[in-house]
């Protein structure tokens, strides 16, 4: 099991490892590569986990004054350095004889899968749409019949261009050859990475053929539309039982919920420098006359409790995703966060709310939102 070593992507496959070494189904055997432990470090977590050391030298840290790509490809290179900057480390691994790789959508872990000449899953837990197919999997994409998120965002809504205009298809063109000109470059500076001995595990892939899952599902407003290649999949996320949340008595009109998720290095609120706006807003909404929810982490509760209005209910919490908030005595709700699928899940399949969401990144025009 590999998979992404910043702070938030790691949680995720952690949470994943230990599932899988604790189905009762399977006897499987999981060796989690770990950046707390030396290299070829093994340590004992349950009778079917082991965290396998890959060194502790390295920091991954998601960045949020940089775009998606950015920190995208910073990160995997970071990552295939840390694999084949030790041969030692790749001799260990290869001798183990594993038999399926379990990684993340950074390209390192497909090399090093390449390299050990095992079977290998990409796992996200995000949909897969446009911009993670052509810009970090080389995966071809219909170019002509989806909606570019990369170009809607550049416009008002009530003002998007027709698909067939010029205003919308000029810029499309542009964005998809400048993600392949991006990525063909990222595969040269990969390729001497890992070196001349193993720049086959490049240029002999025409892209990615490993099995490719990522959280969606096919129904409604969270539909994943678009075309994709056979080794595409999408698993409905299995969520734990909820705890519930009792809202303030007196609310009117319509409850309108922040999830603020500031220690989440990918949401926008991870910037420091994106809360002042952020209070400025849910200040203007709390004078409304509308109820006001904001979900919380610990870090930020008490800054949030100083500066808005006693009418603003602060919810604590580093799971806002486990909640389920009751008493609303069915008034109209509306949850604003970041366009990931927790959100979506959480805001409009259990709570029925209308969703308000923005760009997973600071600049919604260097991602797909």
């Amino acid at each position: 099991m590999a998979g992404d070593f910043d702070k938030d992507g790691r949680a995720f496959f952690e949470s994943m490892a230990t599932s899988v070494s604790e189905n009762a189904g399977y006897d499987n055997t999981v060796y989690f590569l770990s950046t707390e432990l030396a290299p070829m470090e093994v340590v004992k977590v349950n009778d079917r986990l082991y965290k396998y050391g890959v060194g502790s030298e390295r920091v991954f840290e998601y960045k949020c004054g940089e775009a998606e790509y950015e920190n995208y490809t910073r990160l995997d290179k970071s990552t295939a350095e840390m694999y084949f900057g030790d041969q030692r480390l790749l001799t260990d691994l290869k001798s183990r004889d594993f038999e399926l790789g379990i990684g993340g959508l950074n390209y390192a872990d497909s090399l090093l899968f390449r390299h050990l000449g095992v079977q290998y899953l990409k796992v996200t837990e995000e949909d897969f749409e446009s911009f993670a197919m052509q810009a970090k999997m080389k995966v071809p994409v219909l170019t002509s019949t989806y909606p570019s998120s990369q170009i809607w965002s550049r416009f008002e809504y009530s003002e998007l261009p027709h698909f067939g205009s010029l205003v919308y298809r000029l810029p499309f063109f542009g964005l998809y050859q400048l993600n392949k000109y991006n990525y063909n470059n990222h595969l040269q500076e990969m390729t001497k990475i890992v070196g001349a001995q193993n720049a086959h595990l490049i240029s002999d892939w025409d892209q990615d053929h490993g099995m490719i899952i990522g959280q969606g599902t096919r129904a409604g407003l969270f539909q994943s539309i678009m075309m994709k290649p056979p080794n595409v999949r999408y698993v409905y996320p299995l969520t734990t039982a909820r705890s519930e949340v009792k809202l303030n008595s007196g609310f009117k009109k319509a409850i309108v919920v922040f999830n603020v998720e500031s220690e989440r290095g990918y949401d926008i609120m991870g910037c420091p420098s994106q809360r002042e706006q952020m209070i400025k807003e849910i200040k203007y909404t709390s004078e409304q006359g509308v109820g006001v929810v904001v979900l919380a982490p610990p870090s930020l509760k008490e800054e949030l409790g100083k500066q808005l209005p006693g009418s603003v209910q602060v919810v604590e919490t580093t799971s806002p995703h486990s909640l389920k908030l009751v008493g609303g005595d069915n008034l109209p709700m509306f949850w604003v966060g970041s366009c990931t699928q927790n959100n979506f899940i959480s805001g409009m399949g259990e709570h029925q709310a209308l969703f308000v969401g923005y760009a997973k990144n600071y600049d919604s025009t260097d991602q797909n939102t």
